[in-house]
């Protein structure tokens, strides 16, 4: 659920997708999911999420969540 959203560059609000991407030289937020979220996608290959109950990055390897 929700696909990749990506504010302007110099926008003064964030877009309310599930991803924003800001000034290079500030910040990158990612998708942010509970843990019971987190396990109940079925992930990307490749996509990186952050979970907020375990507050670190995963990422789907194309058959499960690991742990960065």
């Amino acid at each position: 659920t929700g696909g990749i959203i990506a504010s302007a560059i110099g926008a003064t609000t964030p877009s309310t997708g599930k991803f924003t991407a800001l000034e290079a030289t500030t910040s990158m937020q990612f998708p942010k999911y509970t843990t019971s979220e987190k396990d109940s996608l079925s992930g990307a290959a490749g996509q990186v999420i952050y979970d907020t109950d375990l507050n670190n990055l995963w990422y789907y390897n194309g058959s499960a969540w690991v742990a960065v």
